[in-house]
């Protein structure tokens, strides 16, 4: 059987299936919970998929994985940020205490929240500064036992009549608590009160659908059991953590470019390899087998500011093909995509020209990747 590769033309993010003789998978669905369902259908024409990965709490990469969890599509089993673990029961328990938590540390950052731009910059800028910290102390970890806790707290949250999220208790701190620190504090709370209901929402759909909840945590990767996706940067949780994290850090780590899980699927001597590189920069360290040819997704869309994965992917970049998923923007896709071959990358929606949005799909045998006939190569300007 020939492996299939398809980028789902979602209107803003990623969307990517994989499927091979062994497994059929998503990485991430886009922006709109509403449309997915409708793109994944008219792209793939299936209703069932072994897994599902979110990659990061970004919203044009998950808000679609609720829409799909939620629109009946049938998921053996859904792959999971590991840094959604660490406050995820007060989520589920205490939506009222996270919110009021939240909205006090909001208060008292807000002159450090000034300096950055969006909530998920601060979050890389804390994941740096995590690092470094971990690299001198081990951090304030808290061992809550098995995933059967937070299966107990899934439950539970499912059962209460009360399903408020964070976002429905702002009401109470006034129509407009956030005009004092300006629009741009006004977005980074309004950001984090939505991925605090995105984290709690997906978990409780996923659980809801019956699939198998796996947690992936930032770090070295380790291989999947039973499984022929290879994690590149991240490893599986085989006990649930608490780490001692006040709620808006926790919320910025959750979006953090940076902490992107990053898969890959393995080359065979029938089928090419892929990696699937979220929003990630690669400031990891992996391996890739430079003899064989690899689908790669463009690091953040193509953006300039992830020039450092170019670098680090040098060791396939000659046998590689590169896939861009994104909505309109000036600013993408950056020099450092524009540099690869003309004939190895592919976009979705080229920039500066008027052509519609289109889906991307290859067909990988032995002799490498290969698109199909009505799939353009890049013409961005």
């Amino acid at each position: 059987m020939k492996s299939r590769f398809v980028a789902i033309p979602v209107g803003q993010g990623d969307g990517f299936f994989y499927q091979d003789q062994n497994t059929s998978l998503l990485v991430d669905g886009g922006r709109s919970v509403r449309a997915i369902a409708t793109q994944f259908q008219t792209a793939l024409s299936r209703t069932k998929l072994d897994i599902l990965i979110c990659t990061h709490n970004d919203a044009d990469h998950a808000n679609g994985v609720l829409g799909l969890l939620e629109s009946g599509i049938q998921c053996r089993e859904v792959w999971l940020p590991g840094r959604w673990t660490e406050r995820l029961k007060d989520l589920l328990a205490n939506p009222y205490d996270f919110s009021r938590e939240l909205y006090g540390d909001w208060q008292a950052a807000h002159e450090d929240l000034d300096k950055v731009g969006t909530l998920d910059e601060y979050g890389d800028i804390l994941a740096i500064e995590d690092q470094r910290a971990e690299e001198n102390e081990q951090p304030n970890e808290i061992d809550e036992g098995t995933d059967e806790t937070l299966l107990d707290a899934l439950e539970n949250a499912s059962a209460e009549s009360d399903s408020l999220v964070p976002a429905d208790y702002f009401f109470e701190f006034g129509p407009c608590p956030w005009i004092p620190y300006g629009p741009r504090g006004a977005k980074i709370l309004a950001d984090a009160v939505e991925a605090a209901a995105r984290i709690r929402s997906i978990a409780l759909a996923a659980f809801h659908v019956g699939a198998t909840i796996r947690w992936f945590e930032y770090g070295n990767g380790q291989p999947v059991q039973h499984s022929t996706i290879l994690p590149l940067n991240c490893r599986e949780i085989v006990k649930v953590r608490r780490l001692d994290a006040r709620a808006l850090k926790y919320l910025a780590l959750t979006k953090a470019n940076k902490e992107s899980l990053v898969f890959s699927v393995p080359p065979t001597d029938a089928n090419p390899g892929v990696v699937f590189s979220a929003d990630s920069d690669f400031d990891f360290s992996f391996n890739l087998n430079s003899n064989s040819e690899y689908l790669v997704t463009a690091p953040h869309h193509g953006a300039e500011s992830n020039a450092n994965a170019y670098t680090q992917l040098a060791s396939v970049m000659n046998n590689g093909t590169f896939v861009r998923s994104d909505g309109k923007y000036r600013s993408r896709p950056g020099k450092s995509f524009l540099k690869l071959p003309s004939k190895r990358r592919f976009c979705t929606l080229c920039r500066g020209v008027d052509v519609p949005k289109q889906t991307l799909e290859f067909e990988g045998d032995a002799s490498g990747w290969n698109a199909t006939p009505a799939v353009r190569s890049c013409a961005c300007q």
